[in-house]
């Protein structure tokens, strides 16, 4: 049985005279008599300023229908109640008197029970019903304490429509907050008159009740797209719910309306939607490189980076493209057919990357012949490059070739560290120790003689199926047999699995959405110095989830994990790229991911369609502009209105000399920098949208507790649903809260 909070004089105990809340209150009505002003108004507004959390009553129908029991359960708390002249000293008659009298009977019976209840704490604290006033024109003041006193004064139909105003102007309370367990009361911290187990926040009296919560863990199906929509762009995912086409549309909640509220929501992005934006030039072209310079698996995957050996040991790479390439430092490999394998890294004269210029070419020498050995240093202080091939010699006239893998990391440590492996007193670098150049060489080759050695390339390209397809490449490049090696890679967030050619041993999802596939192999060691080798090639297509077509995608590297018979070892591939993913087969990838796209929750918004977005009301939105939008450019958080109708020539969030929207309307942005977090590229970022009275605040947070906050006042729609919305994004929203708020963020 549960137990109920009350702080009761004896008045109200079980036993005592009953209680007759007409005549408790003689005092005269602020604007005369009741009487006199005739039927009440159509709609009567009941507030107090005693009030903060949900006020607690019953409509006559609720009293008779699922507050019944909580009534019979505690009348002992009443002993009986009179109105009108008429004495209820049962539940049951009670019960009945609301089912079967008249509508304004019922009203006037309903007000004073829930009086009683309220005064003597049967709703907690959470209210003063007695005292709430009513704010309509000629009402405005006159408490339900008033009209009680002068019920008798009352027509039927002002009874119906004043008593009616106070009983169901309040919110219902659940009778599980009143039927509690804990005899002081339910736990209330901080005192805004919600039980903390119903409070959105306990510690924040700005803050109510729950009003709705999801984590998107499933389809509750409260969730739908606006009827002015032709088709759905949502979907679950089961723990996400997604905008999967990009485009600017709202998913509003149920048809629920409410006034003073903050929506809360978790949200990213899985990219944005191709295209410029929607309001501006065409102002796409050819894919343009971060820092006006192409990486090298960039250049190779656009086929404009070519290596080609010379007369005198000199490999010539030379770049056929519109910008530099940016060897940055790791150590790749080349093949060619019939003569040595090579590798190309670190710079000798200290430069943290080869800069290969545009239309232009940079020269390697043989690493040997670059250190100052004392026998034969033609290009010293020049950029090398290493043989990984003993009794294979180098040749001019030969083309190179990238399969995308990177030298083993015991390979780079010989180059890169100062090492003396024959022990001779003489750092390998200028240690010249045969006629094929210096110590660190013949340590190279003789690694490879004596160890299994594995490497792993990956290579990508976009196809005419749709899908992306990657080139794995394992090779045995030591004259042991590799045996046991794992090769693992990685499918992207947001990507799936379509096919490959030799089934994974292993596919696990991960909890980035990302999927790791393994395969175990086994691989001959490689013979006649290693220019013949044993290797096997695993290609995947894998289908971008969403609708979308990318002028750039960059691949994670790949790996394989072997032992070289006396350690465990690890090497790595390059990054693959793919240029021109076309999703929808059309043949045209126009331009790249716009930097124009909003981000956002919806408050007081319903449903509309005469507008172009389906709903009308305000938003709360993380945004972007391009440097080369007709808008103000830059990562900001706005404020805006969707109107309810066309209005004339509104423009306020262009800077420049933009399209007229007529139905949009910006009531406040606040720049930021990107290192608070640009929810396009995965960062995860918490909004909120307040929308209490004529207030609007809209906040943003990022994982390190920063926030951005921009407000406005608005009186465009007083109350209203909620709901998620994107402009150009595929925003991906992990959770979303409604609570009820007492005012705006502190």
């Amino acid at each position: 049985m549960h137990r109920i909070f009350i702080g009761l004089p004896c008045l109200f105990l079980a036993g005592c005279a009953p209680v007759d809340l007409e005549s408790s209150d003689d005092s005269a009505l602020p604007t005369g008599s009741l009487a006199d002003l005739g039927p009440a108004p159509g709609h009567l507004d009941p507030t107090s300023v005693d009030v903060h959390g949900h006020a607690c009553s019953y409509t006559p129908a609720r009293w008779a229908g699922d507050a019944e029991q909580v009534l019979r359960d505690n009348w002992g708390v009443i002993g009986a109640l009179s109105v009108s002249g008429r004495t209820f000293g049962t539940a049951a008659v009670l019960v009945e008197h609301l089912r079967t009298a008249s509508p304004a009977e019922a009203e006037h019976a309903a007000l004073v029970l829930n009086v009683l209840l309220n005064d003597v704490g049967l709703f907690g604290s959470y209210a003063d019903l007695g005292t709430a006033q009513l704010t309509v024109e000629g009402y405005a003041g006159v408490t339900a304490d008033t009209v009680l006193a002068h019920a008798e004064e009352l027509s039927p139909v002002t009874i119906l429509e004043l008593m009616g105003a106070f009983n169901a102007g309040f919110g219902s309370c659940p009778p599980e907050w009143f039927q509690i367990d804990d005899v002081d009361g339910p736990s209330d911290a901080d005192g805004d008159g919600i039980p903390d187990a119903f409070d959105c926040e306990p510690e924040d009296d700005s803050i109510g009740a729950v009003l709705y919560d999801t984590d998107f863990d499933s389809d509750d199906g409260e969730l739908t797209a606006p009827d002015a929509l032709s088709d759905d762009p949502w979907r679950f995912d089961g723990t996400s719910v997604v905008a999967s086409d990009g485009g600017q549309q709202a998913l509003l909640g149920s048809d629920e309306s409410y006034d003073d509220v903050v929506v809360f929501a978790e949200v990213t992005t899985q990219g944005t939607r191709p295209g410029c934006g929607f309001d501006c030039a065409d102002v796409c072209g050819d894919y343009v490189p971060e820092d006006d310079c192409y990486s090298a698996w960039d250049a190779f995957a656009l086929g404009i980076l070519h290596a080609e050996s010379s007369d005198d040991g000199v490999l010539r790479v030379e770049n056929s493209g519109d910008y530099d390439v940016c060897l940055d430092g790791t150590w790749s490999m080349w093949d060619a057919v019939d003569t040595q394998a090579l590798t190309i890294g670190n710079s000798e004269s200290g430069l943290s990357e080869y800069r290969v210029p545009a239309h232009g070419s940079l020269e390697f020498f043989y690493g040997s012949w670059t250190t100052d050995n004392g026998e034969h240093s033609p290009y010293l202080g020049e950029e090398p490059w290493w043989c990984f091939q003993r009794g294979v010699y180098f040749r001019a006239d030969v083309e190179y070739d990238l399969l995308g893998s990177l030298l083993p990391e015991d390979w780079q440590e010989f180059i890169e560290g100062e090492t003396d492996w024959d022990g001779d007193g003489v750092e390998d670098h200028v240690d010249w120790a045969t006629a094929y150049g210096v110590q660190t060489q013949s340590n190279m080759w003789d690694y490879q003689a004596t160890h299994a050695v594995g490497i792993i390339g990956k290579r990508a390209a976009s196809t005419e199926e749709s899908t992306v397809q990657t080139t794995l490449t394992a090779q045995s490049r030591g004259a042991l047999d590799l045996l046991g090696a794992v090769v693992t890679d990685t499918v992207p967030a947001n990507w799936e699995l379509v096919d490959c050619s030799l089934l994974p041993d292993s596919i696990t999802a991960n909890a980035d959405d990302t999927t790791t596939l393994t395969w175990e192999i086994a691989l001959d060691g490689c013979i006649e110095d290693c220019l013949i080798v044993d290797e096997v090639e695993i290609t995947c297509d894998i289908r971008h989830v969403l609708p979308v077509d990318v002028d750039h995608l960059v691949l994670p590297q790949a790996s394989i994990a072997y032992n070289d018979s006396e350690d465990d070892e690890v090497s790595y591939s390059m990054p693959a790229v793919a240029f021109d993913y076309d999703h929808d087969g059309d043949g045209e990838v126009r331009c790249g991911q716009t930097d124009r796209w909003r981000v956002g929750v919806l408050a007081r918004a319903e449903r509309d369609a005469d507008q172009d977005e389906g709903f009308h009301g305000y938003r709360c939105a993380l945004g972007s502009n391009s440097a080369d939008d007709c808008h103000d450019p830059g990562m900001f958080i706005q404020l805006a209105e969707f109107e309810d109708a066309p209005e004339d020539d509104i423009s306020s969030e262009c800077e420049g000399d933009c399209p007229a929207n007529t139905t949009f309307t910006q009531h406040g942005r606040v720049d930021h920098e990107v290192e608070f977090g640009d929810i396009s590229v995965g960062d995860t970022v918490s909004l909120a949208l307040w929308a209490v009275g004529d207030g609007l605040t809209c906040t943003a947070t990022n994982a390190a507790g920063e926030t951005v906050r921009a407000d406005a006042e608005d009186a465009s729609f007083g109350s209203g649903g909620f709901g998620l919305s994107t402009l150009n994004a595929f925003g991906d929203y992990g959770s979303l809260k409604v609570c009820e708020a007492f005012g705006g963020p502190r």
